[in-house]
């Protein structure tokens, strides 16, 4: 009896890690997507002070947000995130990456059944 107890604890457990996580991941993508998008229309718009200032957004989210994205994500596309991130003072244009980057990171972390198999 204490093996099932165990077993159904066990399992409760790691249910309610992936559903934090996926929430978590979500809600980033959600938020990096949207701090993202006003980025872009910023430097589509020419308007260098609201892309310095989106810029800084998206840094800080980035910094308060990537320590637990790490321990619940693969590392391959943050560690592109975070460079293209850093790059974005010195090369505007990689705004588009980090979108698609985000994006990635959202279309791989989700639970699908082509994640899965």
């Amino acid at each position: 009896m204490k093996r099932i107890r165990f077993a159904v604890c066990f399992l409760l457990i790691a249910a309610a890690a992936c559903v934090f996580e996926q929430c978590y991941i979500s809600d980033f993508c959600n938020n990096m997507d949207k701090k993202a998008d006003k980025a872009i229309e910023y430097f589509e718009a020419k308007n260098e002070k609201g892309f310095k200032k989106s810029i800084k957004e998206i840094e800080k989210y980035w910094d308060k947000k990537n320590d637990l994205l790490f321990s619940v994500s693969g590392h391959v596309l943050l560690d592109e995130l975070s460079i293209k991130i850093h790059a974005l003072k010195g090369k505007q244009e990689a705004i588009y990456d980090v979108k698609a980057i985000v994006n990635a990171i959202y279309e791989n972390c989700m639970i699908k059944p082509s994640n899965i198999l």
